[in-house]
């Protein structure tokens, strides 16, 4: 069975490697440990490559299947019309026997491909270093944003054309998050090895454990082709978010997009009396990022020099999230009907003049 997804992982470390700043400098928001950044959560510091549980338990091969259902026991009595009901019911449950055998074992080969290559796929789809940093020690999911290139579309009975270089689309919106996604949760899939089909089905001679085998190799080769179609579909979606949230910066920097806005309140020591919550803070997304569809807005990326070398752009210090925060209510004053007395004013009397004392020069003033 062939996996290909080296090609896209490779695909996904270009257009990571494009982007204009989340390769010539950590983004701000990215930080190596908590330290650096108190009030951002130190998402995953545990996780090492390899050490997410990859279920790769044995399964059983075309080969073993075949020989552990290679014949049943012989019953005497057969009667004619059971034995025209019983082809069509070996056929479906060989088929689904396979199928499902199938379906185990490719899924298997998948999860061990994916397990030897866990490191490469680590380095490669690094969602910590594209969350959000919000109030409060908390973290947000950034937005997906797809791309489309040279879109075309007709309308009006193929009368009318619209055409554009790009078109973009919010296709997941900003959201808390406790800790960053792992490309595991995307790729890695559970298996189990299906039961053995009734004795009353298996084959009784030779030509129905030959039948019994093109059923069971037709219901395997749909099995693999299944676990194939599930781990592609995995693997786009994977993509496909990675890389929106990639994108999201890099408009991010050119003003094609705005961040989120996020409401932050300290409403204190809150509590029923039989539960309290000291320091209790509420936050909520007000705002979801969405696009700029007025081009005065647009900025070059920060990594856009002018003929003089000076760099434009918005800065790196603009892309973190807007917060709001409420003022706390003020204290009420309690009312009182006494009436306040007004005060006696203090009467200042005037100020003495001064006057001459008299001389002993023998003059007669005063």
């Amino acid at each position: 069975m062939r996996i290909r997804f080296l090609s896209a992982v490779s695909l996904v470390a270009l257009v990571v490697s494009g982007c204009t700043t989340t390769t010539t400098s950590p983004p701000v928001d990215a930080v190596k440990t908590a330290s650096e950044a108190p009030l951002r959560a130190d998402v995953n510091t545990d996780y090492a490559a390899g050490r997410v549980s990859i279920p790769t338990a044995e399964t059983a091969s075309l080969s073993q299947i075949l020989a552990e259902t290679d014949k049943a026991p012989k019953k005497p009595d057969a009667k004619e019309n059971e034995d025209r009901l019983r082809l069509p019911a070996m056929q479906e449950a060989a088929t689904a026997y396979g199928a499902q055998a199938g379906l185990a074992y490719a899924t298997r080969q998948i999860n061990k491909k994916l397990e030897n290559d866990s490191r490469q796929l680590t380095q490669t789809y690094d969602f910590k270093r594209l969350m959000i940093q919000g109030p409060n020690n908390s973290m947000l999911l950034p937005p997906v944003i797809v791309e489309a290139v040279d879109a075309w579309e007709t309308s009006d009975a193929s009368k009318t054309l619209r055409v554009a270089d790009k078109v973009y689309e919010i296709v997941d919106q900003t959201r808390f998050t406790p800790v960053a996604p792992l490309w595991q949760t995307y790729l890695i899939v559970n298996y189990e090895e299906p039961p053995k089909p009734p004795e009353q089905l298996l084959p009784r001679d030779e030509d129905e454990k030959k039948a019994w085998e093109r059923w069971t190799t037709e219901g395997w080769k749909k099995g693999e082709e299944q676990a194939e179609e599930i781990f592609q579909a995995n693997l786009d979606r994977l993509n496909r978010d990675f890389t929106g949230m990639v994108r999201y910066r890099a408009l991010l920097e050119e003003g094609k997009v705005s961040g989120p806005t996020v409401g932050d309140t300290n409403m204190g020591t809150t509590g029923t009396g039989q539960d309290m919550r000291e320091n209790d803070r509420l936050m909520r997304i007000t705002q979801d990022p969405s696009l700029q569809v007025q081009n005065r807005k647009w900025e070059a990326p920060v990594t856009t020099s002018t003929s003089t070398g000076e760099q434009v752009g918005i800065p790196a210090n603009q892309t973190n999230v807007v917060t709001e925060e409420k003022p706390k209510p003020k204290p009420t004053r309690r009312s009182t009907n006494t009436e306040r007395k007004p005060q006696p004013k203090k009467v200042v009397p005037p100020a003495k003049k001064a006057v001459d004392k008299p001389t002993t020069s023998g003059g007669d003033r005063f």
